[in-house]
Protein backbone atom coordinates (compact mmCIF):
# COMPACT_ATOMS: atom_id res chain seq x y z
CA UNK A 1 0.00 0.00 0.00
CA UNK A 2 1.31 3.46 -0.89
CA UNK A 3 2.34 5.75 1.59
CA UNK A 4 -0.02 8.93 1.74
CA UNK A 5 0.92 12.28 0.88
CA UNK A 6 -0.22 15.42 3.47
CA UNK A 7 -2.56 16.36 -0.08
CA UNK A 8 -4.30 13.09 -0.19
CA UNK A 9 -7.44 12.17 1.81
CA UNK A 10 -7.91 8.39 3.00
CA UNK A 11 -10.86 6.75 1.17
CA UNK A 12 -11.70 5.07 -2.25
CA UNK A 13 -9.58 5.43 -5.23
CA UNK A 14 -9.45 8.64 -6.66
CA UNK A 15 -9.43 8.91 -10.67
CA UNK A 16 -8.16 11.56 -12.48
CA UNK A 17 -12.00 12.50 -13.98
CA UNK A 18 -13.02 12.60 -9.65
CA UNK A 19 -11.92 16.53 -9.06
CA UNK A 20 -13.77 17.83 -11.98
CA UNK A 21 -17.07 19.25 -11.54
CA UNK A 22 -20.05 18.07 -13.28
CA UNK A 23 -21.30 20.36 -15.71
CA UNK A 24 -25.05 21.26 -15.47
CA UNK A 25 -26.73 19.01 -17.61
CA UNK A 26 -25.52 16.24 -16.03
CA UNK A 27 -26.48 17.28 -12.46
CA UNK A 28 -29.85 17.60 -13.47
CA UNK A 29 -29.96 14.20 -14.96
CA UNK A 30 -28.03 12.89 -11.52
CA UNK A 31 -30.91 14.97 -9.39
CA UNK A 32 -33.93 13.95 -11.60
CA UNK A 33 -32.66 10.21 -11.28
CA UNK A 34 -32.56 10.51 -7.42
CA UNK A 35 -36.10 12.42 -7.24
CA UNK A 36 -37.33 9.14 -9.53
CA UNK A 37 -35.54 6.71 -6.87
CA UNK A 38 -37.09 8.66 -3.83
CA UNK A 39 -40.64 8.80 -5.17
CA UNK A 40 -40.66 4.93 -5.46
CA UNK A 41 -40.22 5.10 -1.42
CA UNK A 42 -43.15 6.97 -1.04
CA UNK A 43 -46.66 5.69 -0.42
CA UNK A 44 -49.17 6.35 -3.46
CA UNK A 45 -51.96 8.83 -2.43
CA UNK A 46 -53.85 7.77 -5.01
CA UNK A 47 -53.92 4.08 -3.30
CA UNK A 48 -54.26 5.45 -0.12
CA UNK A 49 -56.95 7.63 -1.06
CA UNK A 50 -59.14 5.62 -3.31
CA UNK A 51 -59.16 2.63 -0.84
CA UNK A 52 -60.14 4.45 1.61
CA UNK A 53 -63.00 6.24 -0.13
CA UNK A 54 -63.97 3.17 -1.80
CA UNK A 55 -64.93 1.83 1.66
CA UNK A 56 -66.45 5.00 2.92
CA UNK A 57 -68.68 5.13 -0.10
CA UNK A 58 -69.14 1.12 0.10
CA UNK A 59 -69.96 0.92 3.69
CA UNK A 60 -72.39 3.66 4.05
CA UNK A 61 -74.32 3.13 1.08
CA UNK A 62 -74.77 -0.43 2.45
CA UNK A 63 -76.01 0.74 5.83
CA UNK A 64 -78.23 3.11 4.49
CA UNK A 65 -79.84 1.04 1.66
CA UNK A 66 -79.91 -2.02 4.80
CA UNK A 67 -82.08 0.59 6.48
CA UNK A 68 -84.63 2.11 3.71
CA UNK A 69 -84.96 -2.15 3.47
CA UNK A 70 -86.29 -2.38 7.13
CA UNK A 71 -88.77 1.20 7.13
CA UNK A 72 -91.83 0.98 6.17
CA UNK A 73 -92.92 2.36 2.56
CA UNK A 74 -95.35 5.14 3.88
CA UNK A 75 -93.24 6.06 6.69
CA UNK A 76 -90.03 6.48 4.37
CA UNK A 77 -91.63 8.38 1.49
CA UNK A 78 -93.64 11.35 4.67
CA UNK A 79 -90.75 10.90 6.26
CA UNK A 80 -92.10 9.61 9.80
CA UNK A 81 -89.94 8.45 12.41
CA UNK A 82 -90.40 5.21 14.06
CA UNK A 83 -90.42 4.10 17.67
CA UNK A 84 -86.72 4.51 17.83
CA UNK A 85 -86.80 8.13 15.99
CA UNK A 86 -85.16 6.69 12.55
CA UNK A 87 -87.28 6.08 9.74
CA UNK A 88 -85.34 2.23 9.69
CA UNK A 89 -82.47 0.58 11.40
CA UNK A 90 -79.82 -0.83 9.33
CA UNK A 91 -79.70 -4.54 9.85
CA UNK A 92 -77.32 -6.32 11.28
CA UNK A 93 -75.39 -7.77 8.29
CA UNK A 94 -74.73 -4.19 7.15
CA UNK A 95 -72.88 -3.17 10.17
CA UNK A 96 -70.64 -6.57 9.51
CA UNK A 97 -70.18 -5.04 5.69
CA UNK A 98 -69.24 -2.16 7.07
CA UNK A 99 -66.58 -3.41 9.71
CA UNK A 100 -65.04 -5.69 6.75
CA UNK A 101 -65.07 -2.78 4.59
CA UNK A 102 -63.27 -0.82 6.78
CA UNK A 103 -60.86 -3.71 8.50
CA UNK A 104 -60.12 -4.76 4.69
CA UNK A 105 -59.01 -0.91 4.03
CA UNK A 106 -56.62 -1.24 7.24
CA UNK A 107 -54.83 -3.98 6.09
CA UNK A 108 -54.18 -2.50 2.36
CA UNK A 109 -53.23 0.20 3.85
CA UNK A 110 -50.67 -0.99 5.90
CA UNK A 111 -49.66 -3.69 3.33
CA UNK A 112 -49.08 -0.88 0.68
CA UNK A 113 -47.10 1.34 3.35
CA UNK A 114 -44.88 -1.46 4.46
CA UNK A 115 -43.99 -2.61 0.45
CA UNK A 116 -43.35 0.65 -0.53
CA UNK A 117 -40.80 1.99 2.56
CA UNK A 118 -39.12 -1.37 3.19
CA UNK A 119 -35.61 -1.04 3.29
CA UNK A 120 -36.21 2.73 4.25
CA UNK A 121 -33.19 3.16 6.84
CA UNK A 122 -32.32 6.27 9.51
CA UNK A 123 -34.43 9.21 10.13
CA UNK A 124 -36.73 8.71 7.70
CA UNK A 125 -37.96 5.42 8.79
CA UNK A 126 -38.00 6.51 12.41
CA UNK A 127 -39.60 9.60 11.89
CA UNK A 128 -42.46 7.32 9.61
CA UNK A 129 -42.59 4.82 12.07
CA UNK A 130 -43.73 7.36 14.88
CA UNK A 131 -46.35 8.90 12.63
CA UNK A 132 -48.10 5.88 11.81
CA UNK A 133 -47.67 4.66 15.63
CA UNK A 134 -49.46 8.56 16.50
CA UNK A 135 -52.39 7.40 14.06
CA UNK A 136 -52.72 4.42 15.64
CA UNK A 137 -53.00 5.43 19.43
CA UNK A 138 -54.95 8.65 18.73
CA UNK A 139 -57.71 6.84 16.83
CA UNK A 140 -57.40 4.06 19.12
CA UNK A 141 -57.26 6.92 22.12
CA UNK A 142 -60.54 8.67 20.20
CA UNK A 143 -62.72 5.93 20.19
CA UNK A 144 -62.37 5.05 23.87
CA UNK A 145 -63.00 8.89 25.11
CA UNK A 146 -66.33 8.67 22.53
CA UNK A 147 -67.28 5.24 23.65
CA UNK A 148 -67.35 6.39 27.50
CA UNK A 149 -68.72 9.59 27.04
CA UNK A 150 -71.83 7.46 24.88
CA UNK A 151 -72.44 6.06 28.56
CA UNK A 152 -71.92 7.88 30.73
CA UNK A 153 -74.63 10.24 32.05
CA UNK A 154 -74.51 13.69 33.46
CA UNK A 155 -74.44 13.97 37.27
CA UNK A 156 -78.28 14.92 39.23
CA UNK A 157 -77.44 18.39 39.73
CA UNK A 158 -77.08 18.55 35.88
CA UNK A 159 -80.34 17.23 35.13
CA UNK A 160 -82.38 18.87 37.39
CA UNK A 161 -80.90 22.48 36.10
CA UNK A 162 -81.81 21.07 32.60
CA UNK A 163 -85.36 20.40 32.98
CA UNK A 164 -88.33 22.82 34.54
CA UNK A 165 -89.63 20.44 36.87
CA UNK A 166 -87.15 18.89 39.55
CA UNK A 167 -89.41 15.87 39.90
CA UNK A 168 -89.24 15.14 36.40
CA UNK A 169 -85.99 14.46 36.43
CA UNK A 170 -85.54 13.11 39.78
CA UNK A 171 -87.85 10.35 38.35
CA UNK A 172 -90.51 10.53 40.59
CA UNK A 173 -93.33 11.58 38.09
CA UNK A 174 -95.34 8.66 36.90
CA UNK A 175 -96.53 10.18 34.00
CA UNK A 176 -94.84 10.85 30.50
CA UNK A 177 -97.20 13.32 29.22
CA UNK A 178 -94.40 15.91 29.42
CA UNK A 179 -92.52 17.88 32.02
CA UNK A 180 -94.64 19.24 35.08
CA UNK A 181 -97.43 18.62 32.77
CA UNK A 182 -100.98 18.88 34.23
CA UNK A 183 -101.03 14.82 33.61
CA UNK A 184 -98.01 14.39 35.42
CA UNK A 185 -98.58 12.66 38.29
CA UNK A 186 -95.38 14.01 40.68
CA UNK A 187 -94.72 12.57 44.29
CA UNK A 188 -92.43 15.09 45.54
Amino acid sequence: MPAQTPDQTAGPAQGPDDDLPLDPAESLRLIAAQQERAKDVEPDGRVLYGVWGLAWLLGYTTLYASSLRTADAAATATGATGAGGAVGQPEPWAFLAFTFLIVSAVAITIVHIMTRTSGLRGTSARSGALYGWAWFISFAAMSMVLGGLGRARPPRSWRSRATPCRAWSSGSCTSRAGPCGRRAVCTS
